[in-house]
């Protein structure tokens, strides 16, 4: 601060500033300022448009997961139901080999008195309770006793069939030749 100011230099400056203040109409942003105006609303509409088109790709892409998911889902099921299946088949071929082996040794019992190998449940390999011990043991079963023998070897028989049919069917089932049928006295 030298001195006092310069009051000529100053109102020159001023009526500059007034000159180029007047020119400020001229500048596009403000001469064509609703164009602007305009533009950035049809970007801000667009950009709102593609976020939610976006928003649209993702949403069919979730479902699409969904599904995968589900399909994935049902693909482990398949795969435990076939393990399980594979698991019960490997229990009946077990108990398919312990039952011929026990057929196979009682094919050769001829004496009612002779005692017999125990077949296994053909379905889950477990041993039957009360198998018959002894051939005579199968002609000394009742009804209820025989047929219970012949649902845990998984047997059928037809309607109206004999007691004596159903011995003769689980015999031959067992591996005892046909050739003992009668029981010993």
């Amino acid at each position: 601060m030298d001195g006092p100011p310069d009051f000529r230099l100053l109102s020159t400056a001023f009526h500059n500033a007034g000159t180029e203040i007047d020119k400020l109409p001229n500048l596009p942003l403000i001469t064509h300022g609703d164009k602007f105006l305009a533009l950035l609303e049809d970007m801000q509409r667009e950009m709102t448009e593609n976020f939610a088109r976006m928003d649209e790709k993702f949403a069919r892409i979730d479902e699409k997961f969904a599904r995968i998911d589900e399909n994935f889902a049902r693909v482990d099921e398949n795969f435990a139901l076939v393990h399980q299946e594979l698991g019960n088949l490997s229990t009946r071929i077990t108990a398919s080999d312990k039952n011929a082996v026990a057929r196979n040794q009682n094919i050769h019992y001829c004496a009612r008195s002779d005692q017999v190998l125990p077949l296994v449940n053909p379905l889950t390999c477990a041993p039957i309770p009360n198998f018959p011990t002894t051939i005579n043991d199968i002609f000394r079963m009742n009804e209820q006793q025989t047929d219970s023998l012949m649902e845990q070897l998984n047997l059928q028989t037809g309607e109206g069939t004999s007691l004596a049919g159903k011995k003769a069917q689980i015999k031959m089932y067992i591996g005892v030749r046909s050739h003992v049928d009668k029981p010993a006295t």
